[in-house]
């Protein structure tokens, strides 16, 4: 038989081997044709190895020579090769014999050893063979089965010995054990490494299938006969060369294009072996099916036909692959090398980045495939610059990608903290804690490129650590202790605990002159402003000097007091100087010469008296001092004086120990701060308790009346100057401009302007009108009505019975008008300019509301209306009962249109939708009940709420409606479906007032007994909580511009919270 025959036998026999015995015959029939002696002689093989072993492969370790009945393969089991002794048989194929076998000498050792036929009798053959064993020995792998040993048997058959493998094949393994789909990548990366590792040695495998890779039961792959069928099978080896066998056996079913084609053998043909091997395992079959096929077919479909995706092969359980494992096969399966991995590496390595979740260089492939090609039809024209566009490319890409990711991450986080941090940053504002305010606000402003979260909560925040009433800061170096307008209001000097007082102009901020005193505490301005008076806080020089105050020029010094002067002030004559000390002295001294003209001495043998604070009265007739456990009245005509009991004081819990004692610009009062944080007042002639506030947290430092007398503001070390209106005792402002403690408060002569001086080291200068009552309206009214667009407010008093229209911007009170009414409810119309009233018998009444005139009142039911509201543009008035009836009005004539019978509970609250057509109801029953306006139709039922619902509202553009109740939850709902979009809860004591944003993205409840809370209806988070009142809130409205929202509290006070951009 020539070497032509036995090969085209070989090669039939190791196809048919794999194949089903029921379709044995027809490919048979189909290979070999005409061909009789070909297919006998294939069939007598087969029949040879049916009771062969199946170790390593069935086809390659029988003999040919034994086959066709040129020796017996068996004559071998139990003879001596070399150190070795063949125990049994465990395989034959085309290529020889494998048996099991033993060393002979002490080392005990199993091992597989291989006999080869000698082929050939060429000269130079056996030492190819010997030289190629040689570098397939160095194949030193913990997944490549190692040589260990190699000769030439007596009759000259060639022999290898190898180590024994007791595994099963890669697909059989994978099948037996169940193995998912990861767990077989994971696997078959073992096996790339192996054939990796060989090909770092220059060897390829150009045989590569399962059953020439066994798995051991360790999960260890091992591959076998690398290399040596093929070698074996060559007609040359040429080691100059470096090239590898062009004859060698292959497989078709696994074998690459180009080994059917002839052309040269590369690592990229076990690229596609391999993922013909991949493809088998994930599947359960290959990517083309040979059986039946003839050879010339064989050779067009594996040349010319594209596999399907592993993910549509197989049976259903193919379908759990995903588009990445599929390119990655798809990619190793390509028909020319150029287009597959470079590498098995690079293979192993894309199977890699797929078990981790990472991109693969597979995907996407098709256009750029196509570009790649283009680019190689004009290969010199784009050389150069792909090199660069590539380099480009692959670096932009990366870049991209990365940014985005961090930029998308960053913006997530940014989003999650925003929420939590403008509720910290508010309540660091309640604490007066500006420093970590202003931290928070500005960490939010966006820089370039980033996302603007910034809703009315950053502005209103802002706004509280900008006010705009603030119009000036002069910068000290440390704490100022103290300030003083001069008579005039031009100049301003103050006391710093850097031992200076300093003169500053008002009007230009410029510091005119500084004068030196140690201990400097407090100043006090002569009538005339050419002089000013500066006592010393220091026990080593308990001074008080006179300075000139266009040089600071020192005119004269007051020496008595034996212990730290913190109490000045000069007479409005300018004739006289008073002075305290912690000697528990007051002295009276002689203005023009520093002669001691009084001396009045508080302590006693008892008990230590210090003098904080003394205080001419305007006409200068009257001098109080205060002190510790002190407080005095002189006249200064006679020197009489009147000093209240301390113990009176305690019975009223009021501590008769402050830093401050002011007397009001009438005189009849004074009023002083206290360690506790009150502020009382006093009679000035009896020196009577009056009124005690509870106003601060920590001791009030300073007090100062405006000129009119109306109000009275406080400084203190709580960070807060509070504006008091005198004649009800309610906080009509507050003012948090300083980063600590607030020591001094002075209202200029004119009363425009007002200076805080703080341990911030700032003197802060506010515009007086805009800054006292900069934060709310005091009405003593019972119900009101918002304009849409917030600009006006219209309020009614069950005290006076008057009807009152105000505009908000300039807080000014338009008209006041007496009304015949006792109303419950009340409703304004932009349309036609009128307000509605709902009163506790039943009646309705009309009112013109640009003066409050009575248009129309009419007996509309004998049930109390407990609220109101106009639809229809106006043209009709829906009022609700006590008894949950509702009832519609024409608002011309008074006429009923039609009467619902809504529901036997209390009716809370109705809201008509932006464009008039429908209304909503709520009440008792806990129910929100939606109507058309025009006939009353009910349009829906909106259940959930737990408690009655005590407001509703709607968005300025009617997409949304807010219902907020007893059960401590508003609930937001769209319009246009009826579906609940939020539930926001958190608030406790019920939620009484709800309003929209203009622009529908936030929305504003008022809760917990005076506390508004601000909602980002995107995300449904809270995003601010404040304390608008100590009373409960029962309206709140934004402005037409979203910068203001507006409060009412059940005293009357309107509430603005200011968030100007």
């Amino acid at each position: 038989m020539d070497q032509e025959r036995f090969r085209q036998i070989d090669a039939l026999l190791d196809e048919v081997i794999d194949l089903a015995a029921d379709e044995r015959e027809k490919f048979l029939e189909a290979r070999c044709g005409a061909d009789a002696a070909l297919k006998n002689e294939v069939r007598r093989l087969l029949a040879r190895l049916e009771n062969g072993s199946d170790f390593i492969e069935k086809p390659d370790f029988t003999p040919v020579k034994k086959l066709l009945g040129e020796d017996e393969n068996e004559a071998y089991v139990g003879a001596k090769i070399g150190a070795y002794r063949l125990k049994k048989l465990l395989g034959r194929g085309g290529m020889g014999a494998v048996y099991l076998a033993s060393r002979i000498d002490d080392f005990e050792r199993e091992v597989a050893v291989k006999l080869i036929p000698p082929f050939s009798n060429r000269p130079g053959a056996a030492e190819n063979f010997r030289r190629e064993r040689q570098i397939l020995a160095r194949l030193a792998h913990p997944s490549i089965a190692q040589i260990l040993d190699g000769g030439t048997a007596p009759d000259g058959t060639p022999f290898i010995v190898m180590e024994f493998v007791d595994g099963r094949p890669l697909n059989e393994f994978c099948r037996l054990h169940g193995l998912s789909t990861r767990a077989k990548v994971v696997l078959f990366q073992d096996v790339c490494r192996a054939v990796t590792f060989a090909h770092q040695n220059f060897i390829v495998h150009r045989d590569l299938k399962p059953n020439n890779i066994l798995v051991t039961p360790e999960r260890k792959p091992k591959l076998l006969d690398f290399g040596i069928a093929k070698l074996l099978n060559a007609e040359t080896l040429d080691f100059a060369e470096n090239k590898t066998l062009e004859a060698a056996a292959l497989t078709p079913e696994y074998a690459s294009p180009e080994q059917f084609s002839g052309a040269n053998i590369t690592a990229a043909s076990d690229v596609y072996s391999l993922g013909v091997c991949l493809y088998e395992l994930l599947t359960g079959t290959r990517p083309f099916d040979f059986r039946g096929r003839s050879l010339t077919e064989i050779l067009r479909i594996i040349q010319t036909e594209s596999p399907r995706a592993p993910s549509a092969a197989g049976d259903g359980k193919s379908r759990a692959i995903d588009a990445e494992l599929d390119a990655v096969v798809l990619k190793a399966l390509a028909k020319t090398p150029a287009e597959r991995y470079q590498s098995v590496e690079d293979f192993r390595a894309d199977l890699e980045n797929y078990l981790e979740n990472q991109p693969v260089s597979a995907r996407p492939a098709t256009r750029f495939y196509r570009f790649r090609k283009y680019l190689e039809r004009r290969k010199f024209e784009t050389l150069i610059a792909a090199v660069f566009v590539l380099i480009l490319l692959g670096w932009l890409v990366t870049a991209i990608l990365q940014a985005r990711r961090a930029e998308r991450q960053a913006r997530e986080n940014r989003r999650s903290a925003y929420s939590a941090e403008m509720i910290l940053a508010a309540n660091e504002f309640e604490n007066s804690n500006l420093i970590r305010l202003r931290e928070i606000v500005e960490k939010y402003e966006p820089r370039e490129g980033e996302e603007d979260l910034r809703g009315f909560e950053w502005y209103f925040l802002d706004n509280l650590l900008n006010p705009a009433a603030k119009v000036a800061t002069f910068q000290h170096p440390d704490e100022i202790w103290n300030a003083e307008f001069s008579p005039d209001g031009r100049l301003i000097a103050t006391a710093c605990n850097d031992n200076r007082a300093r003169v500053w102009d008002v009007a230009d901020g410029r510091m005119i002159e500084t004068a030196e005193q140690k201990g400097a505490w407090k100043v006090s301005f002569f009538p005339d402003g050419q002089k000013f008076a500066v006592a010393s806080s220091s026990n080593s020089t308990p001074l008080v000097k006179i300075y000139e105050t266009a040089t600071a020029r020192e005119l004269l010094t007051f020496r008595g007091h034996t212990k730290r002067v913190r109490a000045v002030d000069v007479a409005p004559d300018g004739k006289t100087v008073a002075t305290g000390s912690q000697d528990g002295q007051l002295i009276v001294w002689d203005a023009a010469t520093g002669a001691e003209l009084k001396r009045f001495s508080f302590a006693t043998a008892q008990k230590g008296v210090e003098i904080y604070d003394v205080e001419f009265s305007k006409n200068g007739d009257r001098l109080a001092v205060l002190g510790y456990d002190t407080l005095a009245v002189f006249d200064t005509r006679d020197w009489r004086k009147i000093q209240a009991d301390p113990a009176a004081y305690a019975e009223k819990n009021v501590l008769l120990t402050g830093w401050k004692i002011v007397f009001s610009p009438l005189e009849k009062t004074l009023a002083i701060g206290t360690y506790e944080g009150n502020v009382a007042f006093i009679d000035a002639e009896t020196l009577a308790i009056g009124r005690v506030l509870k106003l601060h947290q920590s001791n009030v430092k300073s007090l100062a009346f405006t000129t009119d007398g109306k109000t009275l503001v406080t400084g203190s070390g709580d960070r807060t100057v509070k504006f008091v209106d005198v004649a009800t005792g309610e906080v009509a402002g507050e003012l948090r401009g300083h980063f600590s403690g607030v020591h001094e408060v002075a209202v200029s002569p004119d009363g425009s302007r007002i200076a805080t001086a703080s341990a911030d080291f700032n003197l802060n200068f506010w515009n007086a009108e805009a800054v006292s009552k900069a934060n709310a309206i005091l009405t003593n009214s019972s119900i009101f009505a918002f304009s849409r667009d917030g600009a006006k407010v219209f309020d009614w008093s069950n005290a006076s019975f008057e009807i009152a229209g105000r505009t908000i911007a300039e807080k000014r009170r338009n008209f006041a008008a007496k009304t015949r009414v006792n109303a419950f409810s009340i409703d304004y119309s932009g349309d036609r300019n009128q307000l509605v009233l709902g009163e506790r018998d039943g009646f309705l009444t009309l009112l013109d509301a640009a003066d409050g005139r009575e248009l129309k009142r009419w007996k509309a039911s004998d049930r109390s209306i407990f609220a109101v509201a106009f639809a229809n543009g106006g043209r009709r008035i829906v009022a609700g009962y006590d008894d949950g009836r509702v009832r519609c009005f024409d608002a011309d004539t008074g006429a009923l249109i039609y009467e619902l019978e809504n529901s036997p509970e209390i009716v809370k609250s109705i809201a008509a939708a932006p464009d008039g057509r429908t209304f909503a109801v709520a009440g008792n029953d806990k129910l929100v009940r939606l109507y058309d306006s025009e006939s009353g139709t009910p349009l829906a039922v909106l259940a959930g709420n737990r408690k009655p619902v005590l407001r509703v509202a709607f968005s300025d553009d009617g997409r949304l409606l807010a219902s907020a109740g007893a059960d401590d939850v508003v609930r937001v709902w769209r319009t246009a479906d009826r579906q609940l979009v939020h539930e926001l809860s958190g608030m406790s004591g019920g939620v009484f007032a709800v309003a929209f944003t203009p622009d529908g993205r936030r929305l504003a409840t008022a809760s917990d007994l005076g506390v508004i809370r601000l909602w980002n209806l995107e995300t449904g988070e809270q995003v601010l909580a404040f304390t608008a009142s100590q009373k409960q809130l029962n309206l709140l409205k934004f402005t037409a511009d979203g910068e203001t929202l507006l409060s009412v509290d059940a005293t009357g006070k309107i509430g603005f919270w200011s968030a100007k951009r």
